[in-house]
C-alpha cells in the first residue's frame, strides 16, 4: 500500500483537532498549509481565517482532505469514519456551473433537464444558491443503512474457506 505524505499530514491535522477540539496555527502551517504550498496554493488556513468567515475548523480540515484526495477513492470510507454517510449519501451530487459559452459543443437542451433553475431549485428541491448547476445524481439515488453499511460484506469464498470460523457481517444475509 502506498500512502501519500499529504495524507499523513492531513490525517495528523484531523487527529490533532479531534483530540483537542482545536489546532494551533503552527500545526496548521506544518500540515494543511504545507500541502497547500506544495500545490502552489498560497491562501493559508488559519484560526483567524476560520473565525472571521464563520467556518468550522473540523469541516475545513475535512474539506481539505476531500479536495486533496478527490480521485483516490478515500471519501466513501472517510464519510463512514466521520459518521456522516447517512446524511451525505442521500443528497444530490452536483456538478459544475454550466456556461454555454465555455462548452458550445454540448447542446443546451440536452442538459437543461438536469440543471438547477435560476434560483437553485431542481425538481422542487433547493440544491444551490445559483442556477445552471448540473445535477450529476438526484437526491435519493443513493442510500446508507448504518445498521449494515458501516461494515463491508465478507466474501462468500472467505466464509466457505474458513471452515465455519468466519461469519457474515450483520445485516448482509446468511446470518446464523
Amino acid at each position: 500500500m502506498i500512502i501519500h505524505y499529504a495524507e499523513i499530514l492531513i490525517s495528523y491535522a484531523e487527529a490533532l483537532y479531534e483530540y483537542d477540539g482545536s489546532i494551533s496555527d503552527t500545526k496548521l502551517e506544518e500540515t494543511i498549509n504545507y500541502v497547500r504550498n506544495r500545490a502552489g496554493f498560497t491562501v493559508k488556513l488559519t484560526n483567524a481565517f476560520v473565525q472571521n468567515n464563520g467556518l468550522d475548523m473540523l469541516q475545513e480540515i475535512r474539506r481539505e482532505r476531500m479536495i486533496e484526495f478527490i480521485d483516490e477513492g478515500l471519501h466513501y470510507d472517510d464519510i463512514i469514519r466521520w459518521k456522516t454517510a447517512e446524511e451525505v449519501l442521500p443528497k444530490a451530487v452536483l456538478g459544475l456551473l454550466y456556461n454555454s459559452l465555455d462548452s458550445p459543443a454540448i447542446p443546451e437542451n440536452t442538459l437543461s433537464a438536469r440543471m438547477t433553475d435560476a434560483n437553485g431549485y431542481y425538481k422542487g428541491e433547493k440544491l444551490y444558491d445559483e442556477g445552471k448547476i448540473y445535477v450529476i445524481e438526484e437526491s435519493g439515488s443513493r442510500s446508507f443503512n448504518p445498521q449494515r453499511d458501516c461494515l463491508y460484506p465478507v466474501p462468500s469464498y472467505e466464509i466457505g474457506a474458513s471452515g465455519g470460523n468466519i461469519k457474515q457481517n450483520p445485516h448482509w444475509g446468511n446470518e446464523n
